[in-house]
């Protein structure tokens, strides 16, 4: 078994899809440091399991998925894809290929897949632990993992042990053992304590079956006497209620007479209340007048005032106030002559600022001309001095690599005496080995047990199934049976008569007979009410438990009556044909209750059988029932209790069967794990012998591929010597002919001539140039100036002569609109002198209209108030008829309400006798009046004694003192007590089994504490052994040694690490120096991976503080694990890379990591 394929998809740095082909042997993964080589040891760790984000160098674990960089985006989710070469069996699964792939999403979600097959953690768990790897990952050794190894805990240093020896899915499934255990103590608890409290509840619940058995006979007592009660009060209000009818006439004939005066009181009051109607008019028409010429006259008054206030302001001349028009505009001319003077100043200006403008550009033309002299002088110096530096370091360059390839040289020389001499010792050694020949009949009987194994396995796997699945058919088929069980029982006063055990009474009738399948809601419509009811022996028995039963009642009887002969039909067939008595005394009943009943499948068939002679009724399986005197048509609105106790005696038959065959697979189970515990026993005693061969084999083999690798490591090193003589001697003359070139190069070059007199020439002319320019410069920014300041005076000469030209014209404008408004105030003026006049007129004539109407308007007024006297008392007669007929009103509500109330207590009455007797008002007349005699309790047979409701109240209160005597009864108490029997009795049994169950687990867990003390104590000692041996590889001459800290306690005792090498006294880790406690922590890592082989190894720059002497002790350790598993090493060492059987080179562009394989010849 080795790796195979690794495939990573978004992982970390890995964003595209990057696959590496991996080959038995050493696989080096080589790259610069921050290139992603250890995310591909982290990629191994995390398919294969790994939970802890900070043991994959993060802080979460979605730090896995590519993150992105500037130029590729984020990815959504994470995937790797590990394939394993199982062709050797070694994982168990039956695939020569085993592929496990894991996927984490950025939301969260993680997926499993082995072989394409979505799984659980736990399942790529467990299939990875019979090959010793695990949770704890002692296969994969990443960068810090020695220092964790030597600073753990001795207990974590047990950890790694029991991985490699298969211990830690012994460990979970106690675990789960415990888990269970604890789990069930608590179910434990919880059913012994309700056990015992159902059983302190059994004696009291005992006691209140008898209290409900006494208050039935009370509760008689006391409905008679009540029922009684309520007759007396019910034929009192009835006699009430006659008397208030007879009263009630009088008063109506009262009210009447009242409603007549009234109407002709009311007639008298529209008379006079038309007359004050129709004098109306006038006043309001005098009103209306008065108020107008009121509102004319203030009118009137407001437009005498607001017209001498008119003429008070037009009384005030306007007058003229601006400056004069004639100044403004001679000043004006003098601004303008005063610009045309300045015009000449400034033509002068741009003359002169032009002349020094002109010579300006022409200095600007020397200096550009000049500075182009001399940058081209300076061009051609600096290129001289360029090629004088470069032949100088080419001349430099060539002395040192040919005094290296001297060094060189030599070096090779000497390595190449050396490699000669390791290369012939090497070999002698060789010739001294031969390896043994391997026993194959043990590794065949250990083949064969595992099969077994793995059979056995399968075939619990399905007993468990079957097991499970019988188990949830028989609770599915028992709750169905129980909640059916709840459904038939009847639900009316029926159901508390088969509580109470009653003589004569042979149960509920649907038990009582069977029907054909299909036909039992035909039977439930024919039978009717009487479906569901119970059935009583006798019509006397019946009765007797009619009157006990507390409410109205339906029962059936049974009848040994000989069965009627029945004709044979053409159309349909007899009801009574299709059920069966149980009970041979149901037959007669049944012989009457569906005598004449047809069934026929559809309503063409049922109207032809009711046609046939004998035939009374018929009904169709569509639930319609057609005679010929009715028709019933919709069928039940729900299932029929006939129906439903079918489908009962159904549910309990497959309850029964269920419950036999959970029986049945439940022994298979346990013959099945006895056989897979048989199984697994063979396994472990044919791998215990395979192991001793393999070990004894695998010394031997350690043995000769260790000398056989020292020749091959001899032969490499001595080919790889000489071919870096002969690089040697051709690099020391092409260095040598380099040298000679360059110093030749250098001296030509510097007998050439030189000018550098043109360059100090062109910069003094450069500087004259530049002098000139800038004094021009300066001329000109003042011609400029003066320029500017000539043009902005003249701009403020032309602004002033034009804004006293426009004030002159404003002012003359102003002065003659001055002279319009006098004339035109004037003109108003006298205007409104003459409507002021007109305004005085009008108002004297206005006042004397409106004093002419005040006086009409009081005359009309006394003539309304003689008219209203009137009204008020025909008014004050209105009210009192209103009084009188309010009265007599009132009297008739009161009667009303007196009969409503009657009523309502009536209906009160008929509420209380319905809900507590059952029973209407005139039911309860009929039979509990007080016309008639009580029963004497103590002369049944006797005409009974005359009602007194003193004496039935009397007898209802005593009555009801012996219920309440009896204190609180549980009308329920006997089935209650039957059904907490039942229930404790289950519950005993439960307890029993969980019992049962809680010292199984304990077996599992001892027999699990077996299991790992011994699979520990046998790796330990392996891994000892193998410590011993590879210390004394890694330091020579050293002693190191592996002790348990507690040896009497195997299952929790930790592992210390001894260490002293050579010529040191010290064994304790910390006072060793760094490169010795790695050497340390990987002698115990490779002690475990050679006790108990894994298909392959990790090893993440492991070497990294390791010299070369120590590199090459652990390189020889690398060549035994070489044989029996693969190694995938992380490395910068070249020694290391040239022991390796394929190289991959790891490099990262632009943030994403890309791969190089190379696979080397041997």
């Amino acid at each position: 078994m080795y790796l195979k394929n690794l495939t990573l998809r978004g992982f970390k740095s890995f964003a595209g899809a990057t696959t590496m082909r991996l080959e038995p042997g050493i696989t080096c993964v080589v790259g610069p440091n921050g290139s992603g080589k250890s995310n591909v040891v982290d990629a191994l760790a995390w398919v294969m399991g790994e939970q802890g984000a900070r043991a994959l160098r993060g802080t979460a674990m979605s730090d896995v998925i590519f993150a992105g960089t500037s130029g590729k985006a984020a990815l959504g989710r994470a995937q790797v894809t590990l394939t394993i070469d199982n062709s050797d069996g070694a994982l168990p699964i039956d695939y020569a290929e085993v592929t496990i792939s894991r996927t984490l999403f950025r939301g969260g979600g993680s997926e499993y897949h082995i072989n394409g097959t979505q799984c659980r953690l736990l399942d790529v768990q467990e299939l990875l632990s019979d090959t010793g790897m695990g949770r704890q990952m002692h296969v994969i050794v990443g960068q810090g993992q020695l220092d964790a190894i030597l600073s753990s805990t001795p207990e974590e240093r047990r950890g790694f042990i029991e991985e490699a020896a298969g211990v830690l899915k012994h460990r979970r499934r106690k675990e789960r053992a415990i888990s269970k255990l604890n789990q069930m103590a608590g179910n434990l608890s919880r059913v012994e304590d309700l056990t015992d409290e159902i059983r302190k509840q059994l004696g009291p619940l005992a006691r209140q079956a008898e209290t409900a058995r006494r208050a039935d006979v009370i509760s008689a007592n006391v409905r008679d006497a009540k029922a009684r009660l309520l007759a007396d009060d019910a034929a009192a209000l009835a006699e009430r209620l006659t008397s208030l009818n007879e009263s009630g006439a009088a008063l109506e004939q009262k009210k009447k007479e009242a409603e007549n005066n009234l109407s002709t009181i009311t007639q008298e009051l529209e008379r006079a209340e038309r007359e004050e109607s129709e004098g109306s008019p006038a006043l309001e028409a005098l009103t209306t007048g008065w108020q107008r010429l009121t509102a004319v006259s203030e009118r009137l008054r407001s437009n005498q005032i607001l017209a001498a206030e008119r003429v008070k302001s037009l009384s005030v001349p306007i007058a003229y106030h601006g400056e004069d028009p004639a100044e403004l505009e001679r000043r004006a001319a003098a601004a303008t002559e005063e610009d045309r003077r300045q015009m000449e100043h400034i033509e002068a200006a741009v003359g002169y600022l032009q002349e020094i403008t002109a010579a300006k550009v022409e200095a600007e033309k020397e200096r550009l001309k000049l500075e182009r002299e001399l940058a081209l002088a300076k061009s051609v110096a600096g290129k001289r001095n360029k090629e004088r530096e470069r032949l100088e370091r080419e001349v430099s360059s060539a002395n040192s690599r040919f005094d290296a390839a001297t060094s060189h040289r030599k070096n090779a020389l000497e390595a190449l005496s050396l490699a000669k001499t390791r290369f012939e010792a090497s070999k002698e050694g060789e010739k001294a080995v031969a390896l043994p020949q391997k026993d194959q009949e043990v590794a065949k009987v250990h083949e064969a047990a595992s099969a077994d194994v793995r059979a056995q396995r399968e075939k619990v796997v399905q007993a468990r199934s079957k097991h499970q699945q019988a188990l949830e058919a028989e609770m599915r088929w028992t709750s169905k049976r129980d909640a059916l069980a709840s459904t038939v029982a009847p639900a009316d006063a029926t159901a508390s008569l088969l509580d109470r055990e009653l003589p004569g009474l042979l149960g509920s009738l649907p038990p009582l007979i069977e029907i054909s399948e299909g036909y039992e809601d035909a039977i439930a419509l024919a039978l009717g009410e009487l479906a569901g009811t119970v059935v009583a022996d006798s019509v006397e028995n019946a009765l007797a438990a009619a009157d006990v039963a507390g409410g109205p009642v339906k029962l059936a009887i049974a009848s040994q009556q000989a069965p009627a002969s029945q004709p044979e039909l053409k159309h349909g067939r007899w009801a009574r044909s299709v059920v069966t008595a149980r009970e041979g005394v149901m037959e007669g009943f049944l012989d009457l209750a569906l005598a004449g009943i047809v069934i026929a499948d559809s309503r063409q068939e049922a109207i032809a059988a009711l046609t046939q002679p004998n035939v009374t009724t018929v009904i169709s399986k569509d639930g319609e029932i057609i005679s010929l005197h009715r028709i019933e048509t919709g069928g039940t609105e729900v299932e029929s209790v006939l129906s439903m106790q079918a489908r009962l005696d159904n549910a309990t038959k497959e309850a029964m069967a269920a419950s036999r065959a959970s029986l049945a697979a439940k022994g298979g189970l346990e013959r099945a794990e006895k056989d897979l515990n048989a199984a697994e026993e063979d396994e472990a005693r044919a791998l215990r012998k395979l192991r001793e061969a393999d070990s004894a084999y695998a010394k031997a083999a350690e043995e000769a591929a260790a000398l056989k690798a020292a020749v091959s490591a001899a032969k490499a090193e001595l080919d790889r010597a000489q071919q870096a003589l002969v690089r040697a001697d051709q690099e020391k003359d092409t260095f040598r002919q380099r040298k000679e070139d360059a110093e030749q190069n250098l001296a030509s070059f510097l007998e050439s001539p030189t000018d550098s007199v043109a360059v100090e020439e062109v910069e003094k002319a450069l500087v004259e140039a530049r002098q000139r320019e800038s004094e021009l410069i300066k001329t000109e920014t003042d011609a400029r100036l003066s320029h500017r300041s000539e043009e902005e005076k003249g701009r403020h000469l032309r602004d002033r002569a034009s804004a006293l030209r426009k004030n002159a014209a404003r002012q003359k404008e102003e002065r003659n609109r001055a002279v319009a408004g006098e004339a035109r105030r004037k003109q108003k003026l006298k205007e409104a002198e003459k409507l002021r006049d007109m305004a005085t007129v009008a108002l004297e004539a206005a006042q004397g209209a409106l004093e002419r109407a005040r006086a009409a308007r009081a005359q009309e007024e006394e003539a309304a108030k003689a008219r209203s006297g009137q009204i008020k008392q025909i008014r004050k007669r209105l009210d009192d008829a209103r009084k009188q007929l309010a009265s007599l009103t009132d009297s008739a509500y009161r009667g009303d309400v007196a009969k409503a109330e009657i009523n309502a207590r009536k209906d009160q009455l008929a509420a209380t006798a319905h809900d507590e007797l059952s029973l209407s008002l005139d039911e309860l007349v009929q039979h509990y009046g007080p016309h008639l005699l009580v029963p004497d309790p103590e002369q049944p047979d006797g005409p009974g004694y005359p009602y007194v409701r003193s004496e039935q109240e009397k007898r209802l209160r005593k009555a009801n003192r012996e219920l309440r005597a009896l204190g609180k009864v549980n009308p329920l108490a006997l089935e209650q007590h039957q059904a907490l029997s039942e229930r404790y009795k289950f519950l005993a049994d439960q307890l029993a089994d969980l019992r049962s169950s809680r010292d199984d687990l304990l077996q599992i867990i001892e027999d699990v504490d077996t299991q790992v003390r011994n699979a520990f104590s046998e790796a330990f000692a392996d891994t000892r052994q193998a410590f011993h041996h590879v210390f004394e590889m890694l330091f020579p001459g050293g002693q190191g040694d592996l002790v348990l800290t507690d040896p009497e306690n195997m299952l929790t005792s930790g592992i210390e690490i001894e260490a002293r090498p050579a010529g040191k006294k010290v064994k304790r880790l910390s006072l060793l120096s760094g490169g010795e406690r790695s050497l340390a922590a990987l002698a115990m890592l490779v002690a475990i991976f050679k006790a108990r082989p894994s298909p392959f190894y990790v090893m993440d720059e492991v070497e990294a503080a390791l010299d070369d002497a120590n590199l090459a002790r652990l390189l020889t350790v690398f060549e035994e694990l070489r044989q029996s598993s693969q190694l995938i090493v992380i490395t910068h060492q070249k020694r290391t890379m040239e022991k390796a059987d394929a190289l991959y080179g790891v490099t990262m562009q632009g943030g994403v990591t890309s791969v190089v394989s190379q696979k080397l010849a041997k």
